[in-house]
């Protein structure tokens, strides 16, 4: 509680202080919501997977799982703000979400895999390719067609096809997630149902 102290006012030959006042100040702090960190936030065992928004787990004990998802309608009731945490009987429904967020898993793997390994081959072909060009197969000015250059150019072939192969797989995985019906939209619509399927219990 703060009071505050009005400064001094003068009318006429009259000098006089207003009374002070309080103004008012909440109790209560608000805290938000804790941060959802996926499977690591719940007491839960294998088989998991997923990500903070997406996932599942095994509850310890039990045949049942934890479930979770972003909320695409209010959740106020939810302990980690704005991603529900339900728990469900296995069922054919939970199992196919489970496989639906485990090639989304893969996906993503494989698209970092390919962005990753696709830059470094290609990094190292430049480089590679720019110098060893200029020192092997150029002499004096002059193209050398020795056995040297051709190595060096079956290495620069291979490296220059594993580049490919590996922008390729980023292209490849990043399109199953995210075009239309892709795993990423296949998995929102697969949690829907499983807050249908908590709600009906």
């Amino acid at each position: 509680m703060q009071w505050y102290t009005a400064p001094a006012s003068t009318i006429g030959a009259v000098q006089f202080t207003e009374e002070p006042y309080i103004t008012p100040t909440s109790p209560f702090e608000v805290s938000p919501p804790p941060s959802f960190l996926g499977a690591d936030s719940l007491n839960c065992i294998e088989p998991y997977g997923g990500d903070s928004k997406y996932g599942y787990c095994r509850i310890p004990g039990t045949l049942q799982y934890y479930v979770w998802g972003e909320c695409t309608t209010p959740c106020p009731d939810s302990e980690f703000g704005d991603v529900e945490v339900l728990i469900l009987d296995d069922s054919t429904a939970v199992q196919t979400y489970i496989t639906v967020i485990n090639d989304r898993d893969k996906a993503y793997e494989d698209r970092f895999d390919g962005f990753f390994t696709g830059g470094v081959f290609g990094a190292i072909g430049v480089a590679g390719g720019a110098v060893g060009l200029s020192e092997v197969c150029i002499v004096s000015g002059s193209w050398n067609g020795g056995t040297g250059c051709v190595i060096l150019l079956m290495v620069l072939g291979t490296d220059a096809f594993l580049t490919g192969k590996s922008i390729k797989g980023f292209i490849d995985a990043n399109d199953d997630l995210r075009k239309p019906n892709g795993l990423n939209d296949s998995v929102i619509d697969l949690f829907e149902i499983m807050r249908q399927l908590e709600t009906s219990h």
